[in-house]
């Protein structure tokens, strides 16, 4: 589970889906790092953290909510 304060490497070349990976997600003006899956018209955002619901939104370009894969996470650390 990722922190507020942790360190995180972006690969922005791999913005290609990939089921249990996590990568850095745009929606709108927010940054999200999350769980990405994908089921036929929609990306699905997923949390390790239980409280969080996971979302689905419709990848139709008029959405209102646009998400955008900036790329996968590759690596984080925490300081102590």
């Amino acid at each position: 589970e990722l922190k507020d304060g942790d360190t995180i490497l972006i690969d922005q070349s791999q913005r290609e889906i990939y089921i249990g990976k996590i990568y850095a997600v745009s929606i709108g003006q927010e940054v999200l790092i999350r769980y990405v899956d994908r089921t036929p018209g929609y990306i699905i955002l997923l949390s390790e953290n239980y409280l969080w619901n996971g979302i689905e939104i419709p990848m139709h370009q008029d959405s209102k909510e646009r998400v955008n894969i900036l790329g996968r996470v590759l690596w984080w650390c925490r300081n102590p």
